[in-house]
């Protein structure tokens, strides 16, 4: 199994490549910006098998204390802001015993990963939060059918009836009304990966992803342990 089976990617935009039958296909470009591993999660401490990774650099006067000194004990001289866990089953630390040390494909803490490190990946799984859009009515949020829109309805866009009468008397919790919409995680499972660029740090991705061009996305290999 490989190491890294997950890392942190900014969202670019779209684009359009050409498939092996001649198709045109729209793409979502993500470009691998710096990122460390700071931390690694055993079985025996922790209770699970993984790995951490920092990102998003910052000065040292615009972290908290904690942040900083947790990086400074673990030996990494970059100062990041965000974090985000991958979990795996076969990690295991690049420890010594016995002189010798382990297997070449464990990771190590301060590691750089890049898009290197998915070469001959062909699935991924993309999780982000998805476009903030405010408030809005029921007939965008959750796609309602709307009333006739000439003169006479007086009705239009409107939410319509709750529903109860007497009994209960009152309006059952999960009821489909206007409300906050957009801003929440959504994980698109077993995207077909199209180019992975090494030199410049870029994967195509078949399909449109959550998330506003800049927004960071966690990208995981297709099928791993969440």
């Amino acid at each position: 199994m490989r190491p890294v089976v997950g890392l942190m990617a900014k969202k670019i935009g779209m684009s359009r490549v050409m498939d092996n039958y001649g198709d045109v296909v729209a793409v979502t470009l993500l470009s691998v910006e710096k990122q460390q591993v700071t931390k690694l999660i055993s079985q025996d401490k922790h209770g699970y098998t993984g790995y951490q990774v920092g990102y998003f650099e910052k000065a040292e006067k615009n972290l908290n204390r904690p942040d900083v000194f947790r990086l400074r004990k673990s030996g990494l001289d970059t100062l990041l802001a965000r974090f985000c866990e991958f979990r795996t089953d076969k990690l295991r630390p690049n420890n010594k015993k016995n002189g010798q040390e382990e297997s070449q494909n464990s990771l190590t803490v301060g590691q750089l990963l890049s898009a290197s490190d998915l070469d001959g990946v062909t699935h991924l799984d993309v999780s982000g939060l998805t476009k903030g859009r405010g408030f809005q009515g029921s007939t965008k949020r959750w796609n309602s059918k709307i009333a006739p829109m000439s003169h006479g309805s007086r009705y239009h866009r409107r939410t319509g009836s709750l529903g109860n009468c007497t009994t209960p008397g009152r309006v059952m919790p999960g009821k489909k009304m206007p409300g906050q919409y957009g801003y929440t995680r959504k994980t698109l499972k077993s995207l077909a990966v199209f180019v992975i660029d090494k030199e410049k740090n870029l994967i195509a991705v078949k399909g449109a992803l959550p998330g506003n061009r800049g927004s960071t996305l966690e990208v995981r290999v297709a099928g791993c342990c969440l």
